[in-house]
């Protein structure tokens, strides 16, 4: 599809805003977390757990989302998640007991889960040059919205109480859906053939899941890009916890983390021309592995201080970018036969993979790196496990 270069650029802030709300929406929680209890007069444990919540309905929004678009097109979809979010909201505006706001949770992860799908299968559409690049820079804004969002509500929160967060939230859903009705057009060109076909959910899924090369680029994508998302989603209460640091100063500090993470992006990109994909992959796994047993040695060797979590933490984000622009290479190949679907497959896998670990960290009642360091271990290693057991192939694009 041709959209002039103005179009273009109007279509470019709806879909990298939406992506950044999404990412906002992710970490909203953690600083009216307590607020929330005291209101609801329960454990802060328990409100925690919409944190996870949100990330699981988030995850399979995905799957739902990518079929549609790839059927039905991709403006209606992306319509109708701007409206569940804005009721998710409202939801968790209302609440008056934990039941409501894990239910305004769940709807707010469903309705801002079209961003991410819908926003990758449009940018395929117009046959964006650079695709690789503007998908990262999707991911990248998803970072960027959840390192935001603890100042900016710690900021509401001192002024509003907690409930007009989510009545934020509420007024950023509605900006969205005005603007996406204003400037994203329906891009999906072959979607009258694709209404036709009933068996279409099948078929598309079977042929993105029986290849062999998707399933380890997707795995191995999937992993790498859950590090900076579990050090951008708990590192906040652990740091809160044990050094009692305000959101403000979490943020600075979050900035030297982001900062690896970028450079690693940028070196990913300049290297994956002369070095095989898996050779960059391993390298990055094991920067992952070194910066996790460095954090375990060092949390056993001396007390707690801000600098034995940051430096292994640097160390891991530098890694995983280095590795995630190789995995996500030869994934867009992929994407020729059903943008959507292959969207959705991928996104819900890494959203559905960060959820289940942050479960995990939901429920460990440690407040020391040791657990989130033994995490990065383990998934360093079934990162490496993969890339043997499946053997992907470089793909020249």
């Amino acid at each position: 599809m041709f959209l002039c270069k103005c179009s273009k650029l109007y279509l470019y802030f709806v879909l990298f805003c939406g992506a950044f709300i999404a990412g906002m929406s992710i970490s909203s929680i953690f600083p009216v977390m307590e607020d929330i209890s005291s209101f609801l007069k329960i454990s802060a444990n328990y409100t925690q757990m919409s944190f996870p919540v949100f990330l699981f309905s988030f995850a399979f929004a995905q799957l739902f989302y990518g079929y549609i678009s790839d059927r039905f097109g991709r403006r209606i979809p992306y319509l109708l998640g701007c409206i569940f979010f804005i009721i998710g909201s409202l939801l968790c505006y209302n609440s008056n007991d934990i039941f409501d706001l894990l239910i305004g949770r769940f709807i707010q992860g469903a309705g801002i889960g079209c961003t991410m799908t819908l926003a990758v299968a449009i940018f395929y559409d117009i046959h964006v040059q650079s695709f690789i690049k503007v998908y990262t820079g999707l991911l990248v804004m998803i970072l960027l919205g959840s390192i935001s969002s603890p100042v900016i509500m710690s900021f509401v929160s001192l002024h509003w109480m907690w409930q007009y967060t989510f009545l934020g939230f509420a007024a950023l859903g509605a900006v969205l859906f005005v603007l996406a009705l204003i400037f994203v057009p329906e891009t999906h060109s072959s979607l009258r053939e694709k209404r036709l076909e009933k068996t279409f959910f099948i078929k598309s899924h079977l042929k993105v899941l029986t290849s062999r090369s998707f399933i380890g680029y997707l795995l191995i994508s999937c992993l790498l890009f859950s590090m900076p998302l579990i050090v951008f989603c708990t590192m906040p209460v652990l740091l809160v916890n044990t050094f009692n640091l305000s959101m403000f100063s979490y943020t600075w500090l979050s900035m030297l983390n982001i900062g690896f993470y970028l450079f690693g992006l940028y070196l990913g990109y300049l290297i994956a021309d002369g070095i095989s994909y898996n050779k960059i992959i391993f390298l990055s796994t094991m920067m992952i592995t070194f910066g996790a047993i460095l954090g375990i040695t060092l949390s056993t060797l001396t007390t707690s201080q801000i600098e034995i979590i940051y430096l292994p933490t640097c160390v891991i984000l530098l890694g995983a970018g280095l590795g995630l622009p190789s995995s996500l290479t030869v994934y867009t190949s992929k994407l020729i036969e059903c943008p959507g679907t292959c969207a959705s497959i991928q996104l819900f896998s890494l959203a559905f993979i960060a959820s289940c670990i942050n479960f995990l960290n939901a429920i460990l009642h440690e407040n020391d790196q040791v657990p989130l360091m033994a995490i990065f271990l383990i998934v360093a290693l079934a990162t490496l496990f993969i890339l043997w057991l499946l053997h992907p192939k470089k793909i020249n694009i």
